[in-house]
């Protein structure tokens, strides 16, 4: 669970008995849930709903889910959008948040309420490198992979961590098949401060070379 959401349940459990206090200070220590309640401002007494959204997500995503994966999904467009409709652009949690939603729209087959959430959100920030890596993501799932790959390079122009995007693009590179681009975008990759063993394995012979200072 992600920090804010361990913070909100302690916040729930601890208001009542002392067992429930006791469990709630395995989640985060009660003096943190203050904290939490400032960091993420109005949007905490609702983030629950997008707690659930993103269990609702996880499985959706699980391949051995794949028979409850149109379900899934539909439940956690309806649990993240309820927390978004709470929510506002330039809340703490709303970038997050609405990549979530995108991600599930897309999954649920709304892929033109996906496609204008994250362009919204790139043309509010488009700096922040996980919407364009999460975007990729999303396009490759639909069998989209040069537009995957013309975005994260659109992508390394604006954003200002290029390690990700970097990294992604060789993976996707490497999936078209053009292994010299691949090889030559993991040394890039790699400089920017990736981890790239596993790229560099399925590269295999093809040499990754030095990337220039």
């Amino acid at each position: 669970m992600s920090d804010f959401i361990r913070g909100f349940l302690a916040g729930k459990i601890g208001s009542t008995s002392e067992w429930r206090r006791e469990a709630a200070s395995m989640l985060v220590p009660e003096s943190q849930i203050p904290q939490w309640k400032k960091r993420v401002g109005p949007d905490f007494l609702h983030v629950h709903h997008y707690c659930f959204g993103l269990s609702w997500l996880s499985k959706a995503e699980d391949p051995e889910n794949r028979s409850r994966a149109a379900w899934a999904y539909r439940q956690a467009v309806g649990e993240i959008d309820y927390t978004r409709s709470k929510s506002r652009p330039g809340a703490p949690l709303w970038e997050v948040m609405s990549i979530d939603y995108a991600r599930a729209l897309a999954g649920n087959g709304q892929w033109g309420e996906s496609q204008a959430v994250f362009q919204d959100l790139l043309a509010d920030n488009p700096s922040n490198s996980d919407i364009w890596v999460a975007y990729a993501k999303q396009l490759k799932r639909r069998r989209k992979l040069n537009d995957a790959i013309a975005l994260l390079e659109q992508g390394l122009e604006k954003a200002n961590k290029k390690g990700p995007l970097l990294y992604w693009l060789a993976i996707y590179q490497f999936d078209l098949g053009d292994l010299t681009r691949a090889a030559e975008t993991t040394a890039r990759a790699e400089a920017a401060g990736m981890k790239v063993d596993s790229l560099k394995r399925r590269l295999g012979r093809t040499a990754v070379p030095a990337a220039a200072d």
